[in-house]
């Protein structure tokens, strides 16, 4: 697939980063179009991890996750709680025509979000996503009951290596 540059060690730096800057001890995560939950590698201690794709071989052999192979509006639906939702790798589906984008990923985001009310939603996409559309950006102004805690950049090989990474906090 398309996306499969996604699943590499070199991205693995977006989960690294998140990692060291957020708590996830004792929480409740929800991670939206989370693919094969590779943050789930870098993390433990938490809760409960819940996650979606629509795509099943990326089902995480993991029986931490809770892992629902379903689009991510029907996800949506199904999130009843959490403390940290998260969203990497956002395709920019709302904005392109893409077979291989959700086009509803933002809504979904803000129905968690305004339903759930985490204490820390963490975005990120490819910076040139982000320069071109301004998703990010856009999410932030939606939700915003939230402070931009952190932003980050970080750099990356490639045209889809370079990355912006978001988090942010409940005021």
């Amino acid at each position: 697939m398309p996306w499969e540059y996604l699943q590499t060690k070199e991205l693995d730096k977006r989960f690294i980063k998140v990692a060291e800057l957020v708590d996830f001890k004792n929480k409740h995560i929800v991670d939206l179009n989370g693919g094969s939950c590779r943050l789930r590698l870098y993390i433990d201690g938490f809760t409960s991890y819940t996650a979606n794709d629509i795509y099943p071989s990326y089902a995480p052999d993991d029986s931490k996750i809770n892992f629902h192979c379903e689009d991510d509006s029907m996800f949506a639906d199904r999130v009843e709680r959490a403390d940290i939702v998260c969203l990497f790798g956002h395709g920019a589906g709302d904005y392109l025509a893409s077979p291989y984008e959700s086009p509803t990923l933002s809504e979904s985001l803000v129905r968690i979000v305004k339903k759930t009310m985490p204490e820390t939603v963490v975005i990120e996409a490819s910076k040139k996503y982000e320069d071109t559309f301004g998703m990010l950006e856009d999410l932030k102004r939606e939700l915003f009951v939230y402070d931009t805690g952190i932003k980050h950049e970080l750099s990356g090989d490639g045209e889809y290596g370079d990355r912006v990474l978001y988090i942010l906090r409940l005021k």
